[in-house]
């Protein structure tokens, strides 16, 4: 089954998936249920999906875990993997210090105050759920449409 509304994928089917478990079932289909629509719902899809759209491309948590995503992706891509102390040294470097200021930029909208180093951060830190978060509005979204809907029924 495939969502109607997609997130960024933050585990690579690809990668992870039952079909890379020693004892995978095979791939099969089954037939297709027999059912009848009763709200309509898939014309909202399209108007709730480019609303999604629109705010996950400004949404600064989003922004940074596409670009993570992406160094993610160019280093699987990877055919080599340097041995040398101080280039994977400096690389991990750069990723603490990526985390950091994105830890940081997360704080300064949160009114926390900034962490000076990466290890200063609590153990039992708990990052907000941006995901949620982003369902909530769009669930909004929903209801929203729906009034609007309704309105324009009852108008006739």
């Amino acid at each position: 089954m495939s969502a109607d509304i997609n997130f960024p994928e933050i585990i690579d089917a690809k990668e992870i998936g039952e079909e890379k478990e020693d004892n995978a079932l095979p791939w099969d289909k089954i037939p297709a249920a027999t059912y009848s629509e009763t709200n309509k719902a898939r014309k909202d899809v399209e108007a709730l999906n480019e609303k999604h759209l629109e705010r996950i491309a400004k949404d600064p948590e989003f922004i940074a875990l596409n670009e993570d995503l992406k160094i993610r992706d160019e280093r699987r891509e990877r055919k080599f993997l340097s041995l040398n102390f101080q280039e994977r040294k400096a690389e991990n470097d750069k990723d603490d210090a990526r985390r950091l200021k994105d830890l940081n930029d997360r704080f300064k909208r949160e009114g926390k105050k900034a962490l000076k180093d990466i290890d200063d951060l609590p153990k039992d830190y708990e990052a907000p759920d941006f995901f949620l978060k982003e369902a909530e509005k769009m669930a909004a979204d929903l209801v929203k449409l729906n009034a609007n809907q309704q309105k324009k029924w009852m108008l006739k």
